[in-house]
């Protein structure tokens, strides 16, 4: 029973079995859950001289202490699937299983939690600036892309999605040396976690070149 749910587990429920880019389609995937589960509209609370203001933001921003389990979650979640991988790693014929595409979750993530970070920073000092000048977001350099910080933060996740794939498929240095060099379950996720801090360093350039 356990291994047939690390099965289902590790190939992101029959994902991976996908004929055509199966990688590629879990990176699709773990994106648009992050965009379902982040890109909705939220209140921030302002305090200014005792008087507390609330100021909508386009993008939903959790608090400390979520973002705490939520991250403990995912480090729980990422240990299982080294278990779980080295659980079904026989049941596959090659030592780098294209069905295997829970490394593309984790390793797609990354970029996509730096680009969270950054608008949670910005949009919190943000409602600060709008509650002191009344500071109209349209105006803000940050949105380029058109007037709505949708449009950009929707840009900012493409851009992730493409650099990711990017890394994982043409693999520079250190990532193929890993991937030829490191046969096991270890090996498998730590390529694409390389390939997501690639992507998430490269997308954090004009993030702060605009800002």
């Amino acid at each position: 029973m356990i291994k047939k749910f690390n099965l289902l587990f590790v190939t992101m429920f029959r994902v991976g079995y996908f004929k055509y880019a199966p990688g590629t389609l879990s990176s699709l995937i773990t994106c648009i859950i992050f965009w379902f589960f982040s890109a909705s509209a939220d209140i921030i609370e302002v305090k200014r001289y005792g008087e507390v203001s609330n100021v909508w933001v386009p993008i939903n921003i959790f608090d400390l202490g979520t973002m705490v389990y939520l991250y403990f979650f995912l480090i729980l979640l990422f240990f299982y699937s080294l278990y779980a991988i080295k659980n079904v790693f026989e049941n596959f014929e090659s030592n780098d299983p294209k069905e295997i595409v829970i490394d593309e979750f984790f390793g797609q993530l990354i970029p996509l939690s730096v680009i969270y970070y950054y608008f949670t920073i910005y949009l919190k000092y943000y409602a600060e600036m709008k509650v002191a000048h009344n500071m109209s977001i349209k105006r803000e350099v940050f949105s380029f892309i058109g007037n709505d910080i949708y449009d950009t933060y929707a840009f900012y996740i493409i851009i992730a999605f493409m650099l990711f794939r990017a890394f994982d498929i043409l693999k520079p240095f250190p990532i193929n040396y890993i991937d030829k060099k490191i046969k096991n379950n270890f090996g498998i996720m730590l390529d694409d976690l390389i390939a997501g801090i690639f992507a998430a360093i490269i997308i954090a350039i004009p993030m702060i070149i605009f800002s």
